[in-house]
């Protein structure tokens, strides 16, 4: 048995039956169709889902800007998508039924459009918030990395704790120090980074010396996080104050550059 070729409509039968908008004559004719060809059927189910997911979507309140574009592009569609029946009119007439089924396939195009429109900008907002919970998570362990050994080292005999304050400019911050380990942690906030060949140098001022003492050397950073092991036991010896300078890395470390930060007497 050869199979009959499909007619120019077998779609709007779909479509029609689809939307329970057949005939009783057109139904048959539909019927013959799907026994004459088997593979219809997967049309039929693809016209199914495509209802199936217009009928399941949910309405997202979008903001004003958004709403007027995509109302402006599916306007636009629809008045495309309902000129070409009209120009087939005139020369070759359709049944007042198919023009009804383009219709209305024109608007769920048109409403596909706003609903999707809706849906790409309510993943945005949800990728956005991620993001933004995302890099306040990624700063709250860099604090807690942070504090960590900071809290640590209070915990240690011996240890010292200055606050610290610019000479000259916005930098402050905190200074703790461990006499028994030979660390100190240094917390400073607006203390500029310093290109190659500059430095920062911690000094100890310890009643019994004439002069400063030199406890070690260091660059600021981003995080404003700064741990150095001292380079004497007289930065531990109970120092009365701490003093940072601003000095050339092949500096001698007899005496101190100009005086940057320094912890309060």
């Amino acid at each position: 048995m050869v199979n009959s070729q499909l007619p120019n409509n077998y779609q709007d039968l779909i479509a029609g039956y689809i939307l329970n908008n057949l005939s009783d004559e057109e139904a048959a004719v539909l019927e013959n169709l799907l026994n004459e060809h088997p593979e219809l059927h997967q049309e039929v189910d693809s016209f199914h889902n495509a209802f199936d997911v217009f009928a399941d979507v949910v309405p997202i309140e979008p903001p004003e800007h958004l709403r007027t574009n995509i109302l402006a592009a599916a306007t636009n569609s629809l008045a495309s998508v309902e000129q070409a029946p009209l120009q087939v009119a005139q020369t070759i007439p359709q049944p007042t039924r198919v023009k009804l089924i383009i219709g209305i396939g024109g608007a769920i195009a048109a409403s596909l459009i706003t609903v999707l429109g809706l849906r790409t900008y309510q993943l945005s907002f949800e990728l956005q918030q991620a993001n933004a919970k995302i890099q306040n998570l990624q700063r709250n362990l860099q604090q807690a990395q942070n504090i960590s050994p900071v809290l640590s080292t209070l915990q240690q005999p011996k240890t010292l704790l200055y606050s610290l304050e610019g000479s000259g400019n916005s930098a402050s911050g905190s200074l703790v120090m461990s006499a028994e380990k030979k660390q100190v942690i240094i917390l400073v906030q607006n203390l500029p980074q310093l290109p190659q060949g500059r430095v920062y140098r911690l000094w100890a001022k310890i009643p019994t010396h004439t002069s400063l003492t030199y406890c070690g050397q260091f660059n600021s950073n981003t995080q404003g996080y700064i741990q150095i092991t001292v380079l004497s036991d007289n930065c531990g010896a109970s120092p009365t104050q701490m003093l940072i300078t601003l000095d050339a890395i092949t500096d001698p470390t007899t005496q101190g550059g100009p005086l940057i930060m320094q912890s309060r007497i």
